[in-house]
């Protein structure tokens, strides 16, 4: 079964490399299933047409330079990502993240996406955050390249296997603080924790991905921000609007391991602005060993409880501090 998955991961490799010469060579787009060839000139990119011949619908690729984007990965309020290949590179898998020019872009919007762009690149190259490519702007349109990781999210392997076995969960916890500790040496605040922006690599080591809410250090220190992120794993500074610094990422990095360990979220509301206010009500303060299954240790339980406490002088002060206690955690 195993060789036959990997053959047919083959295959489609050498299907998508064949489509995207032709595209970039003959300016052709051949349908996945029965190969009848149309010129992409003719078709709207990135739209869902059905082939002429069999039926069956295609997304319809984007020459973006020397990418061709085919394959949709993940979308936002205006920009999308998109799994892709380079004329140049066979072989290799790229993901894209494209402002296009059909949208409505403000001057803002574009500063954000640039500045993300700008923190990625600066953070890069590390191997716990996923590798920067270049970033640019082509007939319009705004983009930014990186390599692709083909592994689940962390979230999705919590949602189809069920919660993480204590040793893992404590080594990926570890592996994230190191990328953001280099994160905050290359002076930003990453600020959007959470089991979907991390993805597993091969090898089950982990790869931070998405900077789109880092600001610099100085910047995050200063209060009146939007409450924005995943709600479950938002520091009781941000829903308050106040200032955050290294202690705010020690809170949202606790809740991710009590994810881990768990299987679910210590926070559930319900709704995004429930489970925001229950970091700051008494609902959540009130955390026991109770809250975790049984066989999680003594020790990890109470790394837990110190890292998710209500006032930030409570907590682990610096995430070198959070580093040694996992350290101390995992076999040597």
């Amino acid at each position: 079964m195993k060789l036959r998955q990997f053959y047919n991961v083959f295959k489609k490799s050498l299907d998508i490399s064949r489509r995207a010469r032709a595209a970039f060579e003959q300016g052709l787009h051949s349908c996945e299933s029965c190969g009848h060839a149309v010129a992409l000139d003719t078709l709207t990119p990135l739209s869902v047409v059905a082939c002429p011949k069999c039926g069956v619908n295609n997304l319809v690729p984007y020459r973006l330079g020397d990418y061709l984007l085919f394959e949709p990965l993940g979308a936002g309020g205006v920009s999308s990502v998109y799994k892709a290949v380079h004329r140049s590179r066979e072989n290799t898998f790229f993901a894209v993240k494209l402002l296009r020019d059909d949208r409505e872009i403000t001057e803002t919007t574009l500063r954000e996406f640039e500045f993300e762009a700008g923190v990625h690149h600066a953070v890069s190259p590390h191997p716990s955050i996923v590798r920067f490519i270049e970033a640019g702007t082509l007939g319009g349109d705004h983009f930014h390249a990186m390599e692709f990781v083909p592994g689940e999210s962390v979230k999705r392997r919590v949602e189809s296997s069920g919660r993480i076995p204590e040793i893992l969960a404590l080594t990926w916890l570890r592996e994230l603080v190191g990328a953001l500790r280099h994160i905050l040496g290359k002076g930003y605040q990453y600020r959007d924790i959470s089991p979907g922006n991390l993805l597993i690599r091969g090898d089950q080591s982990i790869c931070l991905i998405d900077f789109g809410l880092a600001l610099s250090i100085e910047d995050a220190d200063q209060p009146g921000h939007p409450i924005v992120g995943t709600p479950e794993y938002l520091p009781p500074e941000r829903i308050q609007q106040l200032g955050e610094d290294e202690r705010s990422t020690v809170y949202s990095l606790g809740m991710l391991l009590i994810y881990m360990l768990k299987g679910e979220p210590l926070v559930k509301g319900g709704t995004h602005e429930r489970a925001a206010l229950q970091h700051v009500s008494a609902i959540r303060v009130a955390f026991t060993d109770r809250q975790l299954p049984p066989d999680i240790s003594e020790k990890t339980v109470a790394l837990c409880a110190w890292m998710i406490k209500y006032d930030p002088v409570d907590r682990p002060q610096t995430l070198e501090a959070v580093d040694k206690a996992l350290a101390a955690l995992l076999p040597a």
